[in-house]
């Protein structure tokens, strides 16, 4: 298993990507909130992130991914992400502990907003870990075809998928726990599972695929029509 800590400014988070974690969308936040952004982020600057990733051979069906000999019920749009994948690559990102002691620090304050701003600072680190991940596969891989990561919970992905995903990771993968209910500690976590191939269609992004068509978070690309034909 490959592991790696992250520095803070390689992900380079912007305010925008906190605003858009906070459920802006096109809008501004208020000055008041603007300014405590542009205040938070910089405490970041000393803060590092951990990934781990590990290589498995496997393959597709319908609505299936098998893994390292793990079996995922994906349902039919993540496997027609994954299609023609014939290895995956299988990681867990997080903000960390020193993520959470902060966060735990503000919450004993009583100092919502701020508790609120650094939750989306969290969920920013979260997103940008994961395209992290993409990026540094790539490099390592070169020119190979590969999906976006897609985790449990996803597009009608069983959250419970997430126990076979750990189990293929090993125990506390990067420090990150998995609870009975399968929720990751610390809570600012990131799982996933990445295909690659040389059939694998590429896709601008996730939303693309995803049923989801009013989420808050919802990006477009191609849209519709490149919807229909990866389904």
């Amino acid at each position: 298993m490959e592991s790696c800590s992250v520095p803070f400014a390689a992900l380079g988070i912007t305010p925008a990507d906190v605003f858009e974690a906070m459920g802006y969308g096109q809008n501004r936040p208020d000055a008041e909130t603007e300014r405590l952004i542009a205040r938070l982020i910089p405490s970041f600057e000393s803060a590092e992130h951990l990934y781990c990733f590990r290589m498995f051979d496997g393959k597709t069906d319908k609505r299936t991914i098998e893994v390292g000999g793990q079996t995922f019920d994906t349902g039919t749009t993540v496997a027609a992400v994954m299609r023609g994948a014939e290895r995956f690559a299988v990681f867990v990102a997080t903000a960390g502990k020193d993520y959470e002691q902060r966060r735990d620090a503000l919450k004993a304050e009583g100092d919502i907003l701020s508790e609120y701003a650094l939750d989306a600072i969290g969920s920013a680190i979260a997103v940008r870990m994961g395209e992290y991940v993409e990026a540094q596969l790539e490099r390592k891989l070169g020119h190979v075809r590969f999906s976006h990561h897609l985790s449990p919970g996803h597009c009608n992905w069983p959250v419970a998928d997430q126990q076979k995903l750990f189990h293929l990771m090993g125990e506390n993968p990067c420090g990150v726990t998995l609870s009975d209910s399968f929720l990751m500690y610390p809570v600012k976590s990131l799982s996933g599972i990445i295909g690659i191939g040389e059939r694998v269609r590429q896709i601008a992004n996730n939303c693309d695929v995803c049923p989801m068509v009013n989420c808050f978070k919802r990006h477009t690309s191609a849209g519709e029509s490149q919807r229909t034909n990866l389904l």
